[in-house]
């Protein structure tokens, strides 16, 4: 690979990782879809269900423990072609994935409302809340298992059957959306309803695709048995720093969200907007990240270091390229976005100025999309929690805090805090990685 043209390299990397990035961009329109439909039911209810989301996000995220341990391991097991571990890791994870799965379901379902009612979120976005929470939460064992079946395709490269099996549950999300909420009127429950009929539907078809294409690398539904301790240990020695970081990320994630629904029903409405603009910035270079992941850590098991230094050179070209496009995307839209939705005409005005505000800081979030990936896949991983508790906890939050409820600037002061935490942990990561501490064998 060391005498290949960065082009080609280019086009190999685009390659692995264009269906990644469009089954990503499908999942985020499955979301952004749910909430649109849902956005035609009110503020209160879109403010209901985006608050409901952030919550299930956050539990969910603690089982990145095990999903980003097994990524990097099964990158480097298929470089090493060590095939009796990498039975054991799938059979590990699916085991654990399924079990914290139940647990979570049982939690939101016996305590949804205490959940909404603990974060002191206005009446009418509490009552929406907790309706979608405890109908979504069925389908939390079908989002776990998408996550854990999606990182073994991507480590083997083989990206085409999760694109497909996102695609189709997109369009079943359309369609179901459509008619519990618009034909049978069943409000935010229907759009739960619509939520889990879809990721029940991508699971279902990526099970099928797993048994069909992973053959290749000599993996097998049937390997979900193949139960291991020591891989357990070794998934979470190398995701436990991941898991923290991104724990951390999602706390201050719910902090802000507190600190946003107690400005208002219409800060907490545009802020559901805001989300769902940056996370299609966001898409594009994410998606990239994984599939550069996978790369890299093919070479690192393979000890080839100047070919990853290279893949990660040509991947931050790409990621920068992407995050310029759909920011400029999001600007041309800008006029349009806020009437997508039924809200009042002052939220709509504001939600225009507020995509613009927005829009001002994303190119800042390059270090924090892309290096965290590329440390990642060579298990430089617990630098990435000192990095997020500078940006986060010493700068993020407090400016927050300050421009919030010391200098009284609304949304305006949590929007500019939170960014200000971001562009800092964005620095200290692009260092990071230019010490090139990362480029490790583990395997």
């Amino acid at each position: 690979m060391n005498q290949l043209s960065n082009k080609t390299i280019m086009k190999g990397m685009l390659f692995i990782s264009l269906p990644v990035i469009l089954q990503m961009l499908l999942n985020t329109s499955l979301g952004f879809i749910d909430q649109l439909m849902v956005g035609q039911l009110g503020e209160a209810a879109i403010s209901g269900v985006g608050t409901a989301n952030q919550i299930t996000t956050f539990l969910i995220i603690i089982f990145s423990i095990v999903g980003t341990g097994v990524g990097i391991l099964a990158a480097q097991y298929i470089g090493k072609k060590d095939v009796l571990n990498l039975k054991k890791l799938f059979g590990t994870s699916m085991s654990i994935g399924i079990l914290f799965s139940i647990l979570l379901t049982l939690f939101f379902f016996l305590y949804s409302a205490k959940v909404l009612f603990f974060f002191h979120a206005p009446i009418a976005i509490e009552i929406q809340g907790a309706l979608f929470l405890k109908i979504s939460s069925y389908g939390i064992i079908a989002y776990v298992l998408t996550g854990i079946i999606s990182a073994f395709f991507r480590s083997a490269t083989t990206n085409k059957p999760t694109l497909y099996a996102a695609f189709v549950a997109l369009i079943s999300n359309i369609v179901f959306d459509y008619i519990f909420i618009f034909i049978f009127h069943w409000g935010v429950v229907g759009a739960a309803w619509a939520t889990n009929i879809a990721c029940f539907i991508e699971i279902a078809m990526l099970l099928f695709f797993f048994e069909k294409h992973l053959h290749i690398i000599s993996l097998s539904l049937k390997d979900i048995g193949h139960f291991s301790g020591k891989q357990l240990f070794k998934v979470l020695d190398l995701g436990w720093p991941i898991s923290v970081d991104l724990i951390l990320w999602q706390l201050s994630l719910m902090i802000n969200m507190t600190i946003v629904l107690s400005i208002g029903l219409q800060a907490a409405a545009i802020n559901q907007v805001l989300k769902l603009i940056t996370g299609f910035i966001f898409t594009p270079a994410l998606g990239l990240g994984a599939g550069i992941s996978a790369m890299i850590g093919q070479n690192l098991g393979k000890r080839d270091y100047e070919a990853s230094i290279r893949v990660s050179k040509v991947g931050i070209s790409l990621s920068l390229l992407f995050i310029v496009c759909s920011t400029a995307v999001i600007v041309i839209l800008a006029p349009f976005i806020p009437h997508w939705f039924n809200f009042s005409p002052e939220t709509k005005k504001l939600t225009f100025y507020f995509i613009l505000f927005t829009a001002i800081f994303q190119i800042f979030q390059l270090g924090n999309l892309i290096f965290p990936n590329i440390l990642r896949s060579g298990g430089d991983t617990k630098i990435i929690i000192v990095i997020s508790s500078i940006g986060i906890w010493c700068v993020g939050i407090p400016t927050t805090l300050l421009l919030v409820y010391g200098m009284k600037l609304g949304l305006f002061g949590a929007i500019l805090g939170y960014n200000c935490g971001e562009i800092v942990k964005s620095i200290l990561f692009t260092i990071r990685y230019l010490k090139k501490r990362w480029m490790k064998t583990l395997v």
